[in-house]
């Protein structure tokens, strides 16, 4: 794909530029900029929790099959008592609230 593509192939140096490209800053500008949309604003641990939440339900509205509001209690108790869900919907928003959280105390 490198080789077709003019905007990748100029990022990993297959294609011709008036200065070398770094692949690896250029990723590491998108993810200091996520992690910064996540949790810039927070100034405490807790805060950072709060968020975290946040993120999680919204991944768990829009990505988890069969997910409703109802269920999310039920949910929140299990990332509050960090119990291991049989369910891999359940484990993907576990992980986002850990990852939010990861971010911010990291």
């Amino acid at each position: 794909m490198a080789l077709r593509c003019e905007i990748t192939g100029e990022a990993v140096n297959l294609v011709p530029a008036a200065k070398p490209a770094d692949i690896y800053t250029k990723v590491m500008n998108k993810v200091v900029a996520h992690m910064e949309s996540v949790v810039g604003e927070c100034t405490s641990e807790d805060e950072a929790k709060v968020k975290a939440l946040a993120v999680a339900k919204a991944y768990y509205l829009k990505e988890v099959k069969g997910a409703s509001g109802q269920k999310w209690p039920a949910i929140l108790n299990r990332i509050a008592g960090d119990v291991v869900s049989k369910d891999k919907g359940e484990r993907e928003v576990l992980r986002e609230y850990k990852q939010v959280v990861a971010m911010y105390t990291g």
